[in-house]
């Protein structure tokens, strides 16, 4: 997993930016994610039935520490630790700030 870039350091989050290439990579994808980090996965490199099941078996590993995902499209998958919740809208929409794991 030599593609992993810290993107984005804030409030002590980091967020990952990997380019996935095999299933290996998948563990490690769900090992940050479990040590906190917010991960935006590239899964363009894979033939579509290798992407499926892998953001499957990230999405339930995501799922089973309540944290949440979102496909930003293009091959592009948002996770998130339990801790960040992800608001989607449109760019007028004005966001309150939300306390973590309300809604």
């Amino acid at each position: 997993m030599d593609q992993v870039v810290p993107f984005l350091d804030m409030n002590g989050y980091t967020i990952l930016v990997l380019k996935l290439q095999s299933f290996s990579d998948a563990d490690d994808a769900i090992a940050a994610l479990k040590a906190g980090h917010v991960l935006l996965l590239n899964f363009s490199r894979l033939q579509p039935q290798s992407i499926q099941r892998m953001t499957d078996y990230i999405a339930g590993s995501t799922y089973a520490m309540a944290g949440q995902q979102v496909d930003v499209g293009n091959g592009l998958f948002l996770f998130t630790p339990p801790a960040i919740n992800i608001v989607s809208g449109s760019p007028q929409q004005n966001y309150d700030p939300l306390p973590a794991n309300s809604a």
